[in-house]
């Protein structure tokens, strides 16, 4: 993921992460992230963030950058590379976590400072209550859907002997090109 150009030179990015599967994850369509979790301590880090934001397991706006924000919560600095992503630690309370490859969508190379700061998404700006439902009733239906096809496929493709990693490897591969593309 290294070699991936960030999107844009924006000098403040913002996400919007929530919780899903017991972590903290994020969309960044423009990025092609989906669901791009947060692990290593910095779940643990989000968490002291956004502690005083009502409802910000269903999502926060998350503002970062290299350089200093007006009203930044945290300033994390980088202690080293491993496995491809970067280890950041907070002087304040000496908690660590590792940011995935996945940084290098928004910066060239990893920044020694990261600012940081947390804000409330307005509730009114965000899809109706009834719309999320509904949202939630489609993604439901889609899962058992692919489900299906995924089973189908998985005996069908045993049946003329195709090995099981290779068919792990076929599914992992056909779901991220279809989470990166624009085919929906």
């Amino acid at each position: 993921m290294n070699d991936i150009r960030p999107q844009a030179k924006n000098q403040v990015m913002v996400i919007q992460p929530y919780r899903a599967h017991g972590t903290w994850v994020f969309d960044d369509p423009a990025a092609g992230l989906v669901q791009e979790p947060f692990i290593v301590g910095i779940p643990a880090m989000i968490d002291l963030l956004v502690e005083d934001i009502p409802n910000a397991s269903q999502g926060f706006r998350l503002l970062f950058s290299a350089d200093q924000i007006p009203g930044f919560q945290v300033s994390v600095v980088w202690l080293r590379e491993e496995n491809g992503g970067n280890w950041y630690r907070d002087p304040d309370t000496d908690m660590e976590g590792w940011l995935c490859p996945a940084l290098f969508r928004y910066f060239e190379k990893a920044p020694d400072l990261l600012y940081v700061k947390a804000e409330a998404v307005d509730r009114e700006a965000v899809v109706d209550t009834e719309v999320n439902a509904e949202i939630e009733k489609a993604t439901q239906l889609l899962q058992e859907e692919l489900s299906g096809a995924i089973s189908r496929y998985r005996i069908r493709a045993a049946k003329i002997g195709i090995p099981e990693d290779a068919i792990k490897i076929a599914v992992t591969r056909t779901a991220r090109k279809y989470a990166e593309s624009s085919i929906i």
